[in-house]
């Protein structure tokens, strides 16, 4: 479905230009997207605004944190089979933080609502790694649902 809107790697590219520019910054930008998703019963084409904030602190020893969070601003969709309006909503968030270890969380809360009974998806997608300074992984978590109501 609709994971990881933009690639860790472009998240990290950025929090090393961030990182070299200043001690903490910030940046806030929107995309558009044009794009079918298909989930439950049929699919959803995608139109609309993707708002984006990324901030990156240096932490002064040599580490790092980036932040990101994406939401839909009027992000519209239209099912193609059944010509079922869809609304957009929800917010996807990443936290990577590189210095004596390393660690990312991301969150994804992705709605797909339509006016009247039935017929909306909600995506929920948890990932979560640590690397320790020794580069031993200490944690993981990859847990993923999509609730067709």
């Amino acid at each position: 479905m609709l994971r990881r809107i933009i690639p860790v790697g472009l998240l990290v590219v950025v929090a090393a230009a961030l990182v070299a520019s200043a001690r903490a910054a910030t940046i806030s930008f929107r995309f558009t997207i044009n794009s079918i998703v298909t989930e439950c019963t049929e699919s959803v084409a995608l139109t609309g605004t993707v708002h984006a904030v990324l901030t990156s602190v240096d932490n002064g020893a040599g580490g790092f944190l980036v932040s990101s969070t994406f939401n839909p601003q009027g992000v519209t969709g239209v099912g193609l089979v059944s010509g079922r309006t869809y609304h957009g909503t929800g917010a996807t968030t990443t936290i990577f933080r590189i210095g004596k270890g390393a660690s990312e969380t991301f969150v994804n809360n992705f709605r797909l609502i339509s006016p009247g009974a039935g017929g909306d998806v909600i995506v929920h997608e948890v990932f979560h790694v640590t690397v320790n300074a020794n580069g031993d992984l200490t944690a993981f978590v990859d847990q993923s649902t999509v609730a067709c109501t």
